[in-house]
């Protein structure tokens, strides 16, 4: 059920972006003025950024979606990326997983420091029923930002940013080696076993002879 509530979105804006999820500081900002912000549609702007360009075939890339607002009317805006879309490799992606979206006004003409989204490439992205593959290799991303207003939302699409998502963690040689010497091993026993079966139905086949 969305909560629709000015009041909300300002404690969310002057406290809860201060810090990061993890109570920390967030990492440094380029200046705006230098941020790749979005052709404005009706003065809301949005730029992506990766919280790092290259992620490890286990982890769950995750950005930052800066929108802000310079138009002349009010908006329905939210910090959600439930309400967002999502570009991956040129295909767009609705989120499919539960959906929990704090609302409020975006009064014309107000502006406010470092509002932004989070977004994660989780496995509830879907697109055409078919959830997001994260295979290794190079990415692009980019993500629209919707309000909520119900007769006329705003949408407006990011920069795309590349990451990078790493192969497995190669086999250490050491490992490979004792695993190699192990089979040799299992082989050598399985063989063992072997001729003394063929040895025990020869003896069986020479005692049915006599």
């Amino acid at each position: 059920m969305r909560i629709a509530s000015a009041s909300v979105v300002v404690l969310l804006l002057g406290i809860g972006m201060s810090l990061g999820r993890d109570g920390k500081e967030p990492p440094a900002k380029p200046d705006p003025k230098e941020a790749p912000w979005s052709e404005a549609v009706e003065g809301l702007q949005c730029w992506l950024e990766a919280d790092k360009a290259v992620w490890k075939v286990d982890e769950v890339p995750t950005f930052r979606l800066h929108v802000r607002d310079q138009g002349k009317r009010d908006l329905e805006i939210h910090m959600a990326q439930d309400a967002c879309k999502l570009e991956f490799d040129g295909a767009w992606f609705d989120w499919t997983g539960p959906v929990s979206i704090l609302a409020g006004t975006w009064p014309a003409g107000r502006q406010y420091e470092d509002f932004e989204v989070r977004v994660t490439l989780e496995a509830r992205w879907a697109s055409s029923n078919k959830p997001i593959a994260l295979k290794p290799g190079n990415h692009k991303v980019r993500v629209a930002y919707v309000t909520l207003d119900r007769k006329q939302p705003v949408r407006v699409v990011s920069n795309a940013v590349e990451i990078l998502v790493g192969a497995a963690e190669p086999i250490p040689r050491k490992d490979t080696d004792q695993a190699v010497r192990e089979l040799k091993e299992e082989v050598k026993a399985l063989r063992q076993q072997l001729e003394k079966i063929e040895k025990r139905l020869s003896e069986i086949e020479k005692a049915k002879n006599k």
